[in-house]
């Protein structure tokens, strides 16, 4: 999609992202691993306060280059989330597709600089994926299904075969992982969704989020955390 800055422009799970947030202009908001930009450059034309930081420099200049074109008031900075200063405080912050690039141990790092960044009654969304569990059980009872009905699938998902894959994934989450990282480092209300747009609308979808059956089958999760 092009982006200019308008909501319907965002990519599907940005757009779940905003709404999960409820941003408000006068959100400071924070987005570690912002890669282009685009939620920071869409609330800074909203009238909100909004930072990005991302540890590719390549990335930032995508970002900035993008909120100088749209004229677009926001801060970008080339920096790991480590070094984020802390002095200054967040309303909302949002991480979408970085925990899983990390290791375990900075995971835990992660989580506990979100919480110290954050404003009292601030909120953390993260997006993941894959669910870990959907990847070491759920399918196989896919594939297996899909066997029986004639049409076999891959031994292993296509998208987890490549080197970059097995290089930069480290860190991969599940719904119970995800909810006590956020738990230890004192976030006091903690949800996680699914976010699975492989699935379309319908009654099987419908079955599945609202009952166990959703962490087998289910691919993206969206922590949802208020401090």
């Amino acid at each position: 999609k092009v982006f200019n800055g308008k909501f319907e422009q965002l990519i599907d799970k940005f757009q779940m992202v905003i709404k999960l947030l409820d941003l408000k202009k006068s959100d400071n908001f924070l987005d570690i691993g912002c890669g282009r930009g685009e939620l920071v450059i869409y609330h800074a034309l909203t009238g909100g306060k909004a930072t990005g930081a991302d540890f590719s420099d390549e990335a930032i200049k995508l970002a900035q280059e993008k909120a100088s074109e749209l004229k677009a008031d926001c801060i970008f900075r080339v920096s790991s989330f480590e070094k984020i200063n802390e002095e200054i405080k967040f309303n909302k912050i949002v991480s979408i597709d970085f925990i899983e690039h990390i290791s375990a141990e900075e995971g835990k790092l992660f989580f506990r600089k979100c919480f110290n960044l954050l404003m009292v009654d601030g909120r953390l969304i993260v997006y993941t994926f894959p669910n870990t569990i959907r990847r070491r059980f759920g399918y196989k009872l896919i594939r297996l299904l899909s066997m029986v009905k004639g049409k076999p699938l891959p031994k292993k998902e296509p998208d987890t075969i490549s080197d970059h894959y097995k290089q930069y994934h480290l860190n991969e989450q599940n719904y119970f992982s995800l909810k006590n990282s956020a738990i230890n480092a004192g976030f006091k209300k903690v949800s996680v969704q699914y976010f699975d747009l492989s699935i379309k609308d319908s009654f099987l979808k419908e079955l599945l989020i609202h009952t166990p059956f959703r962490h087998l089958f289910l691919k993206g999760l969206t922590l949802i955390a208020d401090k």
